[in-house]
């Protein structure tokens, strides 16, 4: 083999050892100034923030279920009192965005005879609305009223706010969740005198909005002839954010 190519060999042979060694030497670098989480000395904490408000939306689900025998004939009368319904919701300044139909249901009755298959006798439509009432003064009279239209079932109702304002509740909750934890961990690593360092890692959870529970309404015609009006109460209600946050200790 001529002594020009045994050079060029050795050549490379010399530059590809110091290449594998300085690649050897940066991930033993990387090891030293990057340790994984399992190494690393820390503490866990918990934190809670919570936010008090007022509600200001009622939402409200009715339904007006009709009866007969045939399937037209309920059609017809649920949709005349359901209309009536809807065209009071407006004139009580409810805009068309709040108002939704959630359900719209034509079932056969059947007769069960002790003898024989069953037969269908008759039809029931069930047909449900909900509402949002934006103005909480007039949520019982609206209420009342819609019974007087036609309106013969009732379904929940749930005091809450609008998207925006609950987003910015969270982040109010949301910040007193974090000072509480960093708190805390300052007061655990004080005590047993070690230093906090740097947050590892963190995650949250939102509770949302505890719903009220009430006591069902009794709505009807009243002795003198007027339709009571119940009395409606959204009270106060809370967002809260709980947070858990790993820190590094020195």
């Amino acid at each position: 083999m001529p002594i020009f190519n045994k050079n060029l060999i050795s050549v490379a042979i010399v530059i590809l050892i110091v290449l594998m060694a300085l690649v050897g030497f940066r991930q033993i670098k990387e090891i030293n100034l990057e340790p994984s989480l399992s190494n690393l000395r820390t503490i866990n904490v918990q934190g809670e923030g919570k936010t008090n408000f007022i509600p200001d939306i009622a939402e409200v689900s009715f339904s007006v279920i009709s009866e007969g025998f045939s399937p037209k004939q309920v059609q017809d009368t649920n949709t005349a009192k359901m209309n009536a319904v809807i065209d009071y919701l407006k004139t009580q300044n409810i805009d068309s965005e709040d108002i939704q139909t959630s359900g719209y249901f034509l079932n056969p009755r059947y007769s069960r005879p002790r003898e024989g298959p069953p037969s269908i006798i008759g039809y029931a439509l069930t047909q449900t609305v909900k509402i949002k009432i934006r103005d909480l003064d007039k949520t019982g009279e609206i209420i009342a009223g819609v019974v007087e239209q036609g309106i013969n079932q009732t379904g929940g109702l749930n005091f809450t706010i609008d998207d925006e304002k609950l987003e910015e509740l969270k982040n109010e909750a949301r910040v007193k969740a974090f000072e509480a934890a960093k708190k805390k961990a300052e007061s655990m690593t004080e005590a047993v005198g070690v230093k906090l360092g740097k947050i590892v890692s963190f995650n949250e959870s939102f509770f949302g909005i505890p719903r009220p529970i009430f006591e069902s309404v009794a709505i009807g015609i009243g002795g003198g002839g007027g339709v009571q009006v119940p009395r409606i109460e959204p009270g106060s209600q809370e967002v809260a954010v709980s947070v858990n946050i790993t820190y590094q200790i020195r």
